[in-house]
């Protein structure tokens, strides 16, 4: 058994919840952009659907005007926020934390169960840090602080609900 300092392991207990909090969080941004972007599609699906409709004269004018107006916002909104473009970004930066978390959660276990010292366990945290850092600064998106916020509350019960003895 290694020997290992509190504020070793608190480093790596922190940097686990980090990297965790910050794969939920890409991942419920991704969603939000891409519901956003498959709204916008059902949007073009329904303005479309309603100039079919409207030149068979099944729906009245004033109709295809509406659709075409909400179809007209939603393009300048998607062309200029690109939702689409943004879960993408945001699925491949998902990927990239996956593999870290469980890079994290592997030399997690090491420390909680004492088989590795501390200056190893600061090393590769210190690597793994380097390359969040990196992923991370790829993501250029608005930062959704409430959103934020509810994945550090949710990171931490289910992180403390697995290592009871930490949190």
């Amino acid at each position: 058994m290694n020997q290992y300092s509190e504020q070793t392991q608190h480093i790596i207990w922190n940097g686990l919840l980090d990297v965790s909090r910050y794969v939920r969080y890409i991942d419920k941004l991704c969603t939000k952009y891409q519901w956003w972007r498959n709204f916008v599609y059902v949007l073009f699906g329904v303005s479309g659907s309603s100039s079919l409709l409207t030149l068979l004269n099944v729906l009245p004018g004033f109709f295809q005007s509406i659709t075409s107006a909400a179809i007209a916002l939603a393009l300048i909104w998607s062309l200029t926020l690109k939702p689409g473009e943004k879960a993408e970004r945001l699925a491949t930066i998902k990927l990239d934390l996956d593999l870290l978390e469980s890079e994290y959660r592997t030399l997690w276990e090491r420390v909680y169960r004492k088989t590795i010292n501390d200056q190893d366990a600061i090393q590769e945290h210190d690597r793994l840090t380097k390359n969040v850092t990196k992923i991370m600064s790829h993501l250029n998106v608005k930062t959704d602080d409430q959103l934020n916020e509810e994945c550090a509350e949710e990171t931490y019960l289910v992180e403390a609900q697995r290592y009871p003895s930490v949190a």
